[in-house]
């Protein structure tokens, strides 16, 4: 392991896990954990990018350890989930499955990369060199990736940090994800079963195997309050 991750504790590698179930599809939960993550990894750079392909105005990027400048040439620069030609690392790990991590170096040499228009926007100004990107999702609905950027005076990367990234990282990003996503679905659900029993004339509950109401609609809390002969134990 790295001199780098190995003066971090165990601690905070697990504060960092637990940042990683605190995100989602909205920019709120991401910015401590990316700070976290830039910390843990000695990182001068680290970066989300969030593209919801079905709602384009939900996506968002954020960085920390840069300045609102390097977010906006970002955006410039690759223009959404579309990206920009000639530049092979995106075009990588945009296409990778989930759990996926690369190295810059490992696409191109490091000279080749700095005769880039990619790098010379994107790199040079803020002297990075070295950088690692790992794909937490990349489907029909979503696409997020993180990516850790040093300078030019650092190790660069070892299989050591992208193993911790991929194994210990994206792993609990992407079942965090996948877990937000189902209950969202299961939400949704519910709410339009709700308003459909809601719009009912007839009251209704339903109980579970307990005895205890798990749904009572509008015209059943109707029926309650108004009535002294009915009444439910439980509540």
């Amino acid at each position: 392991m790295s001199d780098r991750v190995r003066a971090y504790s165990a601690d905070a590698f697990a504060n960092l896990i637990g940042h990683a179930y605190d995100v989602g599809a909205d920019p709120t939960g991401w910015q401590p954990f990316i700070d976290q993550l830039r910390a843990v990894f000695a990182s001068k750079l680290a970066l989300v990018q969030y593209y919801d392909h079905q709602d384009p105005a939900r996506s968002f990027v954020l960085a920390s350890g840069l300045g609102h400048e390097f977010v906006d040439a970002v955006n410039a620069h690759w223009d959404g989930f579309a990206g920009r030609l000639h530049d092979p690392v995106w075009e990588v790990v945009r296409t990778a499955p989930a759990g996926t991590v690369t190295a810059n170096v490992d696409i191109q040499p490091l000279a080749q990369a700095r005769r880039m228009e990619v790098h010379r926007r994107l790199a040079a100004p803020w002297d990075l060199d070295y950088f690692l990107t790992g794909v937490v999702a990349n489907g029909p609905a979503t696409s997020a990736f993180v990516t850790l950027g040093r300078t030019s005076d650092a190790r660069g990367v070892g299989a050591d940090e992208r193993q911790r990234l991929g194994d210990g990282v994206l792993g609990h990003l992407g079942r965090n994800l996948v877990l937000r996503s189902q209950f969202d679905r299961s939400r949704s659900r519910a709410s339009v079963l709700g308003a459909v029993l809601d719009a009912l004339p007839t009251g209704v509950l339903v109980f579970d195997r307990a005895g205890r109401p798990i749904l009572v609609n509008r015209r059943a809390e109707e029926l309650l309050a108004g009535r002294a002969d009915i009444f439910l134990h439980s509540r």
